[in-house]
Order: structure tokens, then sequence, then C-alpha cells
């Protein structure tokens, strides 16, 4: 997995993960239109289908906007795709997949952990 072509999405996700309280199967399933920077929030189905607006902790909005400043550009999502966070398969940009969040989440400690010794 390439680190420096994910890393604003990475962090990104890690951080709204964090700030927000939200499930990673509910991140993934988030579209960019649920996203209200504005009003520092997010609009997510949980579980029973019970919508929800949690609340973006402040310092997590910077790692949002940096990702949003080169997700079109790096992603080159078709207008049809309507989801926040994409990734690249065989060339195409597609909703992240939980398990792929999963995996980085795990790797990334990995790495933290062994940069701590």
């Amino acid at each position: 997995m390439e680190l420096s072509f994910n890393k604003e999405r990475d962090l990104a996700i890690i951080a709204l993960l964090l700030a927000s309280g939200v499930r990673v199967s509910e991140l993934t399933r988030l579209n960019i239109k649920k996203l209200n920077l504005r009003e520092r929030s997010i609009l997510v189905v949980r579980k029973g289908n019970k919508k929800d607006a949690p609340l973006i902790a402040d310092w997590a909005i910077l790692y949002i906007q940096n990702y949003l400043n080169i997700r079109t550009q790096r992603y080159a999502p078709d207008k049809s795709e309507k989801a926040l966070f994409l990734t690249k398969y065989a060339g195409k940009a597609k909703r992240i997949a939980t398990n792929t969040i999963e995996r980085f989440v795990s790797m990334y400690s990995e790495v933290r952990s062994i940069s701590r010794q």
C-alpha cells in the first residue's frame, strides 16, 4: 500500500473517526454531500437506519480540508461517484471499503509502534 499517495485521505479518515465517533462502516457509506464543514457535522445513518448528525471536533477540520483539496485531482472520480472517501482500484476511483480502512489503520499503528522503539 502506497503511504504517500493516500496520506491526506488516510489522515482525514483517522481524524474523522476520532473526532466524530462514527463507526468505520458509517464512514465508508458517507457521501460527500453529507459533510458540512461550516457546521462541523456529518449526516450518517446509524444502526437501525437512524439518522444522526454528529459534530466534528475542531482539530480534525484541517485534515478533512487537506483531503478535499486533493480529492478530485488525485482520485479523478466520475461525476456519479458520491462517496466522500475514495480509493483507486484498477485505475478507477471507487468508494473506500471498510476492510481497506481497517487494514491501513492497523498498518499505521504498526509503523507508529516501531518508530517509538
